[in-house]
């Protein structure tokens, strides 16, 4: 039953030639899940599969888009519990081919406020090549300071990561775009 699918893959390239024709402009988002009100300490496991100088690399990354932490210090253990206002980056094995993972605590606050991040626990697979590395720890990164992954909405529920963009879940697509993500002082 390759034909409905070619067909639909049609229709979803006419209705974004459409729209793009038309003048529309189709602008990437970066959902927001929350934010931090004071600056976090990142916490590095010593066993983690990045070091101080990729980290520090990488938080300089997002430093260049305003989100910066109040600093930073290498630890031979993880915490034993939520360890309010940080950020822990460790090694881990994940499942179903995941390069990094990140969990995140947060406040919920009232409407109209972002939630207060609270905790965030980035976990990254070792083996991997230095590049690889570090695109997975700056994607992470971007889910440790609040967003969710990027997408960009078309008509009938039809949902794009654009290719490029660094909060794009598929390592392979990610980039330096940055779309969707304000730039803070």
């Amino acid at each position: 039953m390759p034909l409905p699918f070619a067909i639909a893959g049609a229709a979803i390239t006419a209705v974004a030639c459409g729209l793009l024709a038309a003048g529309h402009v189709i602008e990437p988002t970066v959902p927001v899940y929350a934010a931090w009100y004071d600056r976090p300490v990142v916490l590095l496991v010593d066993t983690a599969p990045v070091g101080a100088t990729e980290t520090l690399a990488a938080h300089d990354w997002w430093a260049a888009k305003g989100y910066f932490v109040a600093g930073a210090a290498l630890v031979t253990e993880p915490p034993p519990g939520v360890v309010e206002g940080t950020i822990v980056i460790d090694g881990g094995w994940l499942e179903d081919n995941t390069l990094g993972q990140t969990r995140m605590w947060w406040e919920n606050m009232p409407p109209h406020s972002p939630n207060r991040m609270t905790f965030v626990y980035i976990e990254i697979v070792s083996g991997l090549t230095t590049e690889t590395r570090f695109a997975v720890l700056v994607h992470e990164l971007g889910h440790a300071f609040g967003f969710a992954h990027v997408e960009t909405r078309l008509p009938f529920g039809i949902i794009l990561r654009p290719t490029g963009h660094v909060m794009n879940p598929y390592v392979t697509k990610t980039g330096e775009k940055t779309a969707g993500i304000p730039v803070t002082e």
